[in-house]
C-alpha cells in the first residue's frame, strides 16, 4: 500500500509539474527555484473532466472487489492522477505483485472507459 501511495504521490507531482511548465512556459529551473523559496507549487489550473462519472460508476464495479465499494485511498485524488495512474499499469510502466490483476483488467479497457473511472472516482468525497 506504502508503495502504491509514493507512486501516486510522484505522479501527482509529475503532472502538476508539466501542467505548471506547460501553462506557465516558464524553464523547470524557475519552478525548482519556487519551490525552494515558497516550500509549495505554484496554483495550477484546474484540469478539464474528461470521462463520464456515471459510466465510471458502473465500469468501476469491476474493481471494487480489490479496492472496495467506497475506495477510500482513491478519493480526493485528481482525474489526471488517477488516469495516469492506470495507464501505467495498463503499459506495464508500474508493476508489482499485487498489480498483476490490476493490469489484466485494466488491458481489456478503452482509453475512454479509463477516463470514464477517474471521473467516477475523482468526484467521490470523503
Amino acid at each position: 500500500m506504502r508503495q502504491f501511495a509514493l507512486f501516486v504521490a510522484g505522479v501527482a507531482l509529475f503532472v502538476a509539474l508539466g501542467t505548471t511548465v506547460a501553462e506557465s512556459q516558464n524553464p523547470p529551473s524557475l519552478l525548482i527555484e519556487e519551490i525552494k523559496t515558497t516550500g509549495a507549487l505554484p496554483p495550477l489550473p484546474p484540469l478539464p473532466k474528461v470521462g463520464n462519472a456515471a459510466a465510471g460508476k458502473k465500469l468501476y464495479q469491476r474493481c471494487a472487489g480489490c479496492h472496495g465499494q467506497v475506495p477510500t485511498h482513491l478519493m480526493g485524488l485528481s482525474e489526471g492522477v488517477l488516469m495516469a495512474a492506470m495507464q501505467n499499469v495498463q503499459s506495464g510502466t508500474f508493476t508489482a505483485p499485487k498489480i498483476i490483476q490490476m493490469q489484466a483488467m485494466l488491458n481489456n479497457m478503452t482509453q475512454p472507459q479509463l477516463a470514464d473511472i477517474a471521473a467516477y472516482l475523482s468526484g467521490l468525497q470523503n
